[in-house]
């Protein structure tokens, strides 16, 4: 039998496994102080659907969207960690400042060809921006550098007619400096 210490359990990689598309589960390592009896022991498993059902319900709330609820760093982090086809977050920046660092899983579509944009038909939108152009019902979270221009290009869509708009108004300033300090 082997003897498993705390700091070569805990230092080990995480691994995923998949049971299903609707159910995704982490192997987390723990700390095991006695023998180790198989390969698996030691090993907790936790749901990811679990961990983060709190605040993907929050950014997935549609009451949310009609009430015009700004988003917050706690409801993006997860969209940014894991992304889904259920919300899309868009980046308001001009493509210079977007070189310079962004939330990760976000799209840019700058403020200055918005309105533009919207107005595109679903092939040329995808040609000129990479992604395809969201649907009226489409889930969207708008953010820029400290707020301002998500919130105007929040405040241009709705009036365009798309119905669940939010803005991030700690946008990438509040982002940054998170993400520094964890």
């Amino acid at each position: 039998m082997q003897r498993a210490t705390t700091l070569l359990r805990t230092a080990a990689p995480l691994r995923t496994l998949t049971t299903s598309a609707a159910r995704q589960q982490v192997l987390r390592p723990i700390a095991v102080a006695g023998p180790v009896r198989s390969r698996a022991a030691g090993w907790q498993l936790q749901t990811i659907q679990q961990q983060q059902w709190s605040t993907r319900s929050l950014v997935n709330d549609a009451g949310a969207y009609k009430k015009n609820k700004d988003a917050t760093y706690e409801e993006i982090a997860p969209i940014a960690k894991q992304p889904t086809d259920e919300v899309l977050l868009i980046d308001v920046r001009e493509p210079d400042e977007v070189m310079l660092g962004s939330i990760p899983s976000s799209v840019n579509l700058p403020l200055s060809n918005f309105e533009k944009a919207l107005d595109m038909d679903d092939s040329d939108f995808l040609r000129a921006y990479g992604f395809r152009k969201p649907g009226k019902d489409q889930k969207m979270i708008f953010y820029c550098k400290a707020g301002v221009r998500a919130g105007s290009a929040a405040g241009l869509a709705k009036d365009k007619g798309w119905k669940n708009v939010r803005n991030y108004p700690g946008s990438y300033d509040e982002w940054e400096a998170k993400q520094k300090k964890h």
